[in-house]
């Protein structure tokens, strides 16, 4: 059975523009609805942390949404896709490829793959550097904020986008418990369980949480009897002890584990080879919004994450300074399976099994003796194949991506409270990331689920990148504040981060053997490859790289409260992001692609650092005695050297691979606004504007004055919350939240025409068009327990989660996003 197309529609331009300016004269993020506090007829106070210190949202001099308490439990938050949905001038990509792989936009920077992410991610005053650390379960929410522009003065490297600064509760005097549960559709499952209280009165207390959750997925492998390719399973144990030894010095001890299991590669090949329409058909040129997935592998993906964590924070009151400290250990291990895209190049087309016989050809006749009909534009007859097929033609694909992080910091903070406040610090960090990517012979038989399995096994290895990247990273920072009238205060800060970056190769030495000599019983246009092509350079062994890069990263804020409704700012702000390696290999490979298909494209095995200068004014208040708040900001960015990943699927194997592009110029607008409307009813809206171009690229020159891949030209939100008494003892709650994502390109090569294996390969069909989703939860909230309904997706607007082009295979690889779900939740309170 085919799946129903793409459902949404693309939004005329001039509509686009005339919404996003409304939105930006009225609108602000979904940042806080009023708390259960604050006054009748007034907003909520918001105090935020995310400078580093204690600040009002209206006067800290900087861009940033916050989501409560009050707003993430109402919204159900539990995932980075959760509270993203709510930020405007954010969006993301969740779980295309793998369970790890997230990639979060902040104002059209990018966290691009296999790279180290654009923003800091802070749980509890603690950096998590490890990339695949923002793909977890958030349990015991207090609040989210989310600070938009550099921040690297603050938090350091990586920080260039942004941050995200999530803060969960701590540990009580006093004993706490609750259950909450959910189930709904497809399967879904949800439940936490959390205890805390007093272990020794006044001086040590613990939480536990520990959650669980389930989900069989929207979309199934029709070939594979309906088995899901998008299921999920995860469980996770938290664990927090507070420790007061003293009145002038606490320790705060976390630890967290967690196991996960998924589908992976959730992707469906579009084809963009126009010339070929004439021999099969109109769909071997397609525009990705009108694509009918239908997905056929005959081999079930999977993935598996496990993770472990471990820090300790400390804090000691000097009283001329506050001494914080803490040092940070993560694992996280990462690998997945699934089946491969060598179909389409005959890559497998004389493939021999250990008895002899050609195993592609057999798989073949047995699937079209069976009736399985290809989804179009495919013929077999024709040996026109997609990649993901239900034949063995196209192999197997195994990917490992393990890392461990250890990291320490050390800071003084002066009083606050002073006309002159300061702060001042250290940081390291030692990782060591292992990276392995392989495609093997798929034989009818089980897959052997290592990266290097020899020529006479059941699975044997065609083509191996395989590499451990070290990481050692040093950096000093400090800042201060300065108060040059009651109503104008200056700041400035400065770091400097220094990393030393080395690969080294584990691809066998001297492991010469010609793959397609043994795998085909021939060689490619006469050319034989070995293992990993870098080998034909360095037979004994592809040597070991080393590189340093570093980079000051100053910021200055100037902020001017003239009156106590109104706060304007303006900032500017350097951000920072390390160069680093592809797998050894990775240039030689793509040189034998560039010269098959005569494409200009560069990449080499070291890709260059990313910075940005970005400046930014901006205005906040409120009105009506804060019946209404509002942010309104302007910013430029220049970026440098931006890190972009691409995938290169072709006759001489699988491989992605980041690059730079030289020079992105971005500018856009933002603004914010709540209001509590009535005593019933608060309306909070935002809408964010971001216009990119590419001005230099040196590793695809054609692509100069293009868009910024993974960049939404716009993005708003729109949230209406209601909350009526209906006894003492009870409240009826009722949200509403839309999200809008403007149209997105996702590489840097758009509305052109390149070479490929099969031509001439177009792409003027793979921008993303805009689109909306809505939510909806409906429920009742008493002292001890809730009961909430929830619709996700309300619409069932199937859109594309991502479209990523891939200019040498002739086409590009789409996922679908989430369908419509509903169900309910349980929270019983102690």
């Amino acid at each position: 059975m085919r799946q129903s197309a793409i459902a949404t529609r693309k939004l005329p331009r001039a509509t686009a523009w005339l919404l996003c300016s409304t939105m930006l004269a009225t609108a602000a993020p979904l940042a806080p609805v009023r708390a259960q506090t604050a006054p009748a007829g007034k907003t909520e106070e918001v105090i935020v942390t995310g400078q580093r210190k204690v600040q009002t949202l209206q006067k800290a001099p900087v861009s940033v949404t916050v989501l409560t308490k009050s707003v993430l439990e109402q919204a159900q938050v539990k995932r980075a896709t959760d509270f993203v949905a709510l930020t405007p001038g954010v969006s993301i990509v969740a779980g295309t490829a793998e369970l790890g792989d997230t990639q979060v936009n902040i104002r059209g920077i990018n966290s691009a793959r296999d790279v180290d992410p654009s923003f800091a991610l802070v749980i509890d005053g603690i950096v998590y550097p490890n990339p695949a650390a923002f793909n977890r379960e958030y349990t015991d929410l207090s609040s989210i904020e989310i600070l938009k522009g550099p921040q690297g003065a603050i938090y350091g490297r990586n920080a260039e986008a942004g941050a995200i600064v999530v803060t969960t509760a701590a540990p009580t005097d006093t004993l706490e418990a609750s259950v909450k549960t959910g189930v709904g559709q497809y399967g879904d499952f949800y439940n936490l369980s959390t205890i805390a209280g007093p272990l020794i009165p006044g001086v040590l207390t613990g939480r536990v949480s520990v959650d669980f959750r389930k989900f069989d997925g929207f979309d199934t492998n029709v070939y594979l009897n309906n088995k899901s390719i998008d299921d999920d399973t995860a469980a996770d144990i938290d664990g927090r002890l507070h420790y007061t030894p003293s009145a002038d010095t606490s320790f705060d001890i976390k630890a967290r584990i967690g196991r996960a299991s998924a589908a992976s590669i959730d992707y469906d090949a579009v084809f963009a080879l126009p010339a070929l329409t004439g021999v099969f058909g109109p769909d071997v040129f397609q525009n990705v919004n009108a694509h009918t997935f239908e997905y056929q592998s005959n081999i079930q993906p999977n993935n598996h994450q496990s993770t472990a964590e471990f820090s300790i924070k400390g804090e000691h009151d000097l009283d001329w300074a506050t001494l914080t400290s803490y040092v940070l250990y993560e694992n996280i291990t990462n690998n997945l399976m699934s089946d491969g895209t060598l179909a389409t190049f005959g890559f497998y087309d004389n493939a021999n099994n250990i008895t002899g016989q050609n195993q592609c050809a057999i798989s073949l006749a047995k699937t079209v003796a069976k009736g399985v009909v290809y989804a179009p534009p495919q013929n077999p007859a024709f040996g026109f194949l997609g990649p993901y097929t239900p034949s063995t033609c196209d192999g197997y694909q195994y990917q490992v991506r393990n890392e461990d992080d250890i990291s320490w910091e050390a800071r003084l903070t002066s009083p606050q409270g002073q006309k002159l406040t300061w702060a001042a610090g250290l940081y390291y960090l030692h990782s060591e990331r292992h990276v392995g990517v392989s495609v093997g012979d798929d034989l009818g038989q089980p897959i052997l689920e290592n990266l290097d399995n020899p020529i006479n096994s059941i699975s044997p290895t065609a083509q191996l990148f395989n590499d451990n990247f070290t990481n050692n990273a040093f950096a000093a920072f400090g800042s201060a504040d300065y108060e040059i009238t009651p109503t104008l205060v200056a700041s400035a800060a400065l770091r400097y981060d220094v990393e030393i970056r080395q690969d080294q190769n584990l691809v066998p030495a001297g492991n010469l053997q010609d793959f397609i000599n043994v795998v085909e019983g021939g060689a490619a246009n006469g050319v034989f490859y070995p293992l990993n092509p870098g080998l034909i350079e360095y037979p004994h062994g592809i040597p070991s790289k080393s590189a340093t890069f570093s980079a000051p990263e100053p910021r200055v804020n100037l902020a001017w409260t003239p009156q106590p409704e109104v706060t304007f700012y303006a900032t500017f702000g350097v951000g920072f992001k390390s160069g680093g390696f592809n797998s050894a290999g990775t240039q030689a490979t793509v040189e034998n692609i560039a010269k098959e298909t005569g494409s200009d494209v560069k990449v080499g095995d070291e890709y260059g650092e990313e910075t940005d200068d970005a400046y930014e004014i901006g205005m906040k208040g409120s009105l009506l005695d804060k019946q209404i708040t509002y942010q309104l900001a302007g910013y430029y960015t220049q970026v440098h050297g931006m890190q972009f990943n691409e995938f290169f699927s072709t006759a001489q194997g699988l491989l992605r691979v980041d690059s730079n592009i030289d020079r992105v110029d971005l500018q856009g607008g933002e603004a914010a606004v709540q209001a509590h409307a009535f005593n019933w009813l608060d309306v909070s809206a935002g809408g964010n504007m971001t216009g990119s171009e590419i001005l230099k690229n040196a590793s695809r020159p054609d692509t100069v004055g293009n868009k910024a891949p993974y960049a939404p030209l716009y993005t708003g939100v729109v949230s209406f919350v209601v909350h009526q008494k209906i006894t003492d003892a009870y409240t009826a709650l009722a949200r509403w939240d839309t999200n809008l994502v403007g149209p997105t390109w996702f590489h840097t090569v758009q509305d052109q025409c390149v070479p490929s294996l099969f031509g001439t390969a177009c792409y003027s069909g793979t921008e993303r068009q805009a689109f909306s989703t809505s939510n909806l939860r409906l429920g009742i909230n008493a002292q001890h327990f809730e009961v909430m309904g929830f619709v996700d997706n309300i619409f069932d607007k199937r859109y594309l989660a991502e479209v990523i082009p891939a200019p040498e295979f002739g086409g590009s690889f789409a996922s679908q996003g989430p369908g419509r779900l509903y169900g309910i939740e349980l929270t019983v309170r102690l």
